[in-house]
């Protein structure tokens, strides 16, 4: 059973258990990390490591993604799909057990953390498109993907203090899960997030990404405008019925988006219609919608 006394250390020290991505996935988020890059680097890195190369081109010929024809190259996998989702793939299938992770300190079942994540990455993609030129969409959609990576870690530990932290989040006007993570148990799902993050070894543009997405003001500035739009995109999914649990739309949210986000409450409107309909047609083959709840 968790407690407060000693659940802080517990949870940094099992981040050192959480098995190391493959050469090809660090690389692989070196390259994304850095924004900037040809498609010809993605294709390469992913043709380098064959378990990579293994898991795109299954999950791009399942039945799931509905193509008419075999596709037999990482080159044509990103022809059809484009380099972003042949990216998500190649990611997700390096951290399966992470994504997969059932969430029982949230009350989410298997699969939904996948699912979430999947989500918020489509819409930072998009997003980015409106930042005038300063947030990458490679790097937007990498750092959505990964973003919440601390609750596969955390989650366990929250088992019998969700009653307290629940409580704790609803005593301010604007509920604060955030804040009420790191009350009860010392720490908080961003802050592990960003330890495993960094023992991962993955470049400081995604790490930002997963330790301010909740507070993206206190971003370095350089990443900032990268933060708000995991920030927004986050909220997004969240609205739409795609979270991780009993703490959907349990965060403060910082409007200061708008600095950064050049879009209308209407235009999001529309982009998170869109965003729902590239989501329904990449999941299942992702991450699999018939999966076992426990």
């Amino acid at each position: 059973m968790a407690n407060v006394s000693v659940s802080s250390e517990e949870i940094l020290k099992t981040v050192k258990s959480v098995p190391a991505l493959s050469p090809g996935a660090s690389q692989l988020l070196d390259v994304l990390g850095g924004g900037q890059y040809e498609i010809s680097d993605i294709v390469q890195v992913i043709e380098n490591d064959s378990a990579l190369t293994v898991n795109v081109l299954k999950v791009v010929n399942s039945a799931s993604m509905g193509l008419r024809r075999e596709i037999t190259s990482v080159h044509q996998a990103v022809a059809f799909l484009g380099d972003t989702k042949v990216i998500g793939i190649a990611l997700a299938s390096a951290g399966g057990e992470t994504f997969n992770a059932k969430l029982a300190g949230y009350h989410g079942d298997r699969g939904m953390l996948g699912m979430h994540c999947l989500w918020v990455a489509l819409a930072a993609r998009e997003l980015s498109r409106h930042t005038d030129g300063l947030v990458d969409k490679g790097v937007a959609f990498t750092a959505g993907l990964l973003h919440d990576i601390g609750k596969a870690v955390i989650s366990d530990f929250m088992v019998d203090l969700v009653p307290a932290i629940m409580k704790s989040a609803g005593q301010e006007t604007e509920p604060d899960h955030l804040r009420a993570e790191q009350e009860i148990m010392g720490t908080n799902h961003c802050e592990v997030g960003c330890q495993l993050a960094r023992q991962w070894k993955m470049p400081e543009s995604l790490i930002a990404g997963i330790e301010f997405h909740h507070t993206p003001v206190d971003a370095p500035e350089e990443y900032r405008a990268m933060a708000y739009v995991i920030h927004l995109a986050d909220t997004l999914a969240m609205m739409q019925g795609v979270g991780t649990g009993v703490d959907d739309m349990q965060y403060k949210f910082d409007v200061d988006y708008e600095k950064y986000v050049k879009l209308d409450s209407g235009a999001l409107e529309g982009l998170a219609l869109d965003v729902q309909i590239d989501f329904n047609a990449t999941a299942e083959a992702l991450f699999g919608t018939d999966q076992e709840t426990e």
